[in-house]
């Protein structure tokens, strides 16, 4: 199973755009931490088909399947609904969020329905975001700077008198320096306070 995620949930016009296809894991768990059924993409992320979270799963480099068995058992000893996200580090970073919810009683017994979703490559691509502003305003300081300063320079006249069309010019390219740092300032700020991305991804533990 996979889930989809636009780019702005919130916007209906570009909800069909996708900014990413999140893997997502589904099981059903009974009371005695049994596993009465799990999708494909679960035992794609486990390495096996479990038949209950007593079973060992087979280690990986790049999913935290122990950790995400782990949290799963502790979800059913406490057996209430819970979020958590379950960060690895081998290889590469990982990120899992897993949640579970009561479901309906039953006449053989309470049910139990987890879902693990791995949020590895969304939390990548917005640090990838995070990247490219800080390289943005990094690779537009220079430039700005040097043009401010050759802005000072002219209007010392140092390097020759200026005639009014000129001073005209230069009050515009002045003017045109501030807006930009303006621009590079707002849209820095604005994605720090935005709070989709890694915040919208979290779970209480």
């Amino acid at each position: 199973m996979r889930a989809r995620l636009s780019a702005r949930p919130d916007d209906p016009e570009r909800g069909e755009s996708l900014m990413e296809i999140l893997p997502v894991g589904l099981l059903l768990l009974d009371e005695e931490a049994r596993v009465l059924s799990l999708s494909a993409e679960m035992e794609r992320m486990m390495g096996c088909r479990l038949t209950s979270l007593s079973d060992s799963v087979p280690d990986s480099d790049d999913f935290p399947r122990a950790e995400v068995l782990e949290a799963l058992r502790e979800a059913v000893r406490e057996w209430s609904p819970s979020g958590r996200t379950v960060s690895f580090d081998r290889q590469r970073r990982s990120h899992v969020l897993v949640r579970t919810a009561i479901g309906a009683e039953h006449a053989d017994g309470n049910r139990m329905l987890a879902i693990v979703i791995e949020l590895t490559e969304i939390i990548r691509q917005g640090r990838l975001s995070d990247d490219f502003m800080s390289r943005m305003r990094h690779d537009l300081a220079g430039p700005l700077t040097s043009m401010r300063g050759a802005v000072d320079l002219l209007r010392t006249e140092r390097v020759g008198r200026l005639n009014e069309h000129q001073s005209r010019l230069l009050d515009l390219l002045d003017r045109a320096c501030h807006q930009m740092i303006a621009i590079v300032s707002e849209t820095s700020a604005e994605h720090a306070q935005d709070p989709r991305g890694e915040q919208e991804c979290s779970a209480e533990s």
